[in-house]
This record gives structure tokens, C-alpha cells and sequence, in this order.
């Protein structure tokens, strides 16, 4: 696939970036170069910023990539059983975690048909997908969106105070940041 010809990026980042492969076992740290190719779901590693060779990045679960301390750990997927790459969002207490997983999709050109039709170049379409998980192992319980309902939902045993400060601070729920807020006060009260 030549993903120059497709509008959008199978990649988290394109370019490679300054990173770590952590080795829970042996607890060795290795400094690379990552990227994320969130389409096929692999890292590529690149030993120096200038080298040229690339490598795919085993999947286990003991070995943790890591890009601008943002730490990725492999899970089971909820919906298939395949192996995916979350990232931890929040601590939520010491049994429950946030996580977040991308997604990106690929959709199929469109060639017009006649000088009428309107066509379409391919595209990569990536997303953000939450998950509420168990703290030890990672193991996912529940997807979510970020919406006022599926949070006030997860936050059932504190849900008028957290609906009285999503009002007081017009929390909209359009990014992270929204939902980092939310967890903060939640853990405060």
C-alpha cells in the first residue's frame, strides 16, 4: 500500500520519534527511535535517528514501547480477542484504570463514473477509543465515549456531584483534557 497516495496517516506520528523499548522482565531500557503504525497495529524501531534500516517490535506483553512518556502496553481487544497497544489515561482507584486505544481505518477511493460524479481519494481515518480496565492486568472491562452520559454512567456512586461540576465548569467532552479534569475532581471527592 502506497500510503502516500492516501489522504490521512496510518501512523500515530509520522516521523520516527526519540523512544524506549522496556523489557519488564529484565527491566532493560533501550533507547530507539518509534513510530506507531496504529493501521496494522505494530511498532517500527529504528536504531538511530539517521539509520535507514527499520524493524517491527515483537508483540508481547512484557515488552513495553514507549514514546514521549507515553507508555503502550498490549491487552486483548474487547471485541476480537486480538492483541492491541492501549496507553494508560488515569488510575482511577487501585482495582480500576483508564485507557485509550487508536484506531485507524481505511476507506476505499471512490473513481466518478462520469464527469457528473464527485470523486473521493482514499483516506486513513483515525480515532480514539476509551476503555475502562483492571489495574493489574490490564484486562478490558467496558468501552466508552467521551460523552457526558457514559462517563456520569461509569461514575454512578458520585454522579450528582460530578453532573453539578461538568455543569459549573462547562466540561464539553471534546478532547482529553475535558476527562482528565472529570477524573481529578472525582478523585477528590
Amino acid at each position: 500500500m502506497d500510503y502516500d497516495k492516501i489522504n490521512g496517516s496510518p501512523f500515530l506520528n509520522n516521523k520516527f520519534l526519540p523512544g524506549k523499548i522496556i523489557n519488564k522482565n529484565t527491566l532493560d531500557i533501550q533507547n530507539v527511535y518509534l513510530r506507531y503504525n496504529v493501521y496494522n497495529n505494530f511498532f517500527e524501531v529504528k536504531e538511530s535517528d539517521s539509520g535507514d534500516e527499520t524493524f517491527s517490535l515483537m508483540k508481547n506483553k512484557f515488552i513495553i514501547p514507549s514514546i514521549n512518556q507515553q507508555e503502550f502496553y498490549l491487552t486483548k481487544s474487547i471485541e476480537n480477542d486480538e492483541n492491541i497497544y492501549v496507553s494508560l489515561v488515569s488510575r482511577l482507584n487501585d482495582n480500576k484504570i483508564i485507557l485509550k486505544a487508536y484506531t485507524c481505518e481505511y476507506k476505499e477511493g471512490v473513481i466518478p463514473k462520469s464527469s457528473y460524479d464527485k470523486g473521493r481519494p482514499a483516506k486513513f481515518i483515525s480515532n480514539e477509543v476509551y476503555y475502562i480496565a483492571a489495574s493489574e492486568d490490564f484486562k478490558l472491562y467496558k468501552e466508552f465515549d467521551l460523552s457526558k452520559r457514559d462517563l456520569l454512567d461509569i461514575f454512578d456512586d458520585k454522579r450528582d456531584a460530578l453532573k453539578k461540576f461538568i455543569k459549573q465548569k462547562d466540561l464539553k467532552f471534546k478532547n482529553e483534557n475535558d476527562l482528565i479534569i472529570l477524573i481529578n475532581y472525582y478523585k477528590s471527592i
